[in-house]
């Protein structure tokens, strides 16, 4: 089975199992999951001394660096959670030029961003990754044009035709980042 890419799955801690078994998936389909902290024995926030926290992020910052791509889930508008890493997880990703595929709704002002690729499920998720595998490998052309361009624009192809339940704005952001990356290169 060839490698796709490495990927970094970023969450709510309260949906580690979930977030565990997608990154399952992921993994059953070639793909390299960095995010070791869906394997750390489970702890309540008590559990952790000060050493256990520091240890964890500066795991967590490795896993984020050495990922080719960061599949972050988002929580619905309301949702109270007090816990925030992924949000930090999900700026390191975009500072380090990072794919970033999410699930779920926008929760704050850098989710509008145009480099953010959204999909309405993990299905469509898992496909975005895949498109972008390809053109990691160097194996979606078309009519001579960059890998990058070319998956870019089979990506929003492919998000056009599954946008059933999708809003315009993420067929929009696929537009606009397929147009940055063009101007780009």
């Amino acid at each position: 089975m060839n490698t796709k890419l490495k990927v970094y799955v970023a969450g709510p801690y309260s949906r580690k199992t979930e977030l565990k078994q997608h990154a399952e998936r992921l993994r059953a389909e070639g793909h390299v999951i960095t995010a070791s902290w869906l394997y750390r024995p489970e702890v309540d926030d008590g559990g952790f001394g000060d050493e256990q926290k520091t240890l964890a992020a500066a795991e967590d910052f490795v896993d984020i660096k050495r990922a080719d791509a960061v599949l972050n889930f988002t929580e619905p508008p309301g949702t109270v959670n007090r816990r925030g890493g992924r949000h930090v997880e999900l700026g390191l990703a975009l500072a380090w030029g990072k794919a970033v595929v999410c699930v779920g709704e926008c929760e704050h002002v850098f989710h509008y961003l145009s480099q953010i690729v959204w999909c309405g499920n993990v299905e469509a998720a898992a496909s975005v990754l895949g498109i972008l595998a390809c053109a990691k490998r160097g194996r979606v052309t078309a009519r001579g044009e960059h890998p990058a361009v070319s998956a870019v624009n089979a990506l929003h192809l492919h998000l056009e035709q599954i946008a059933v339940g999708m809003t315009n704005r993420v067929c929009d952001a696929v537009r606009a980042a397929r147009d940055d990356l063009s101007k780009q290169l």
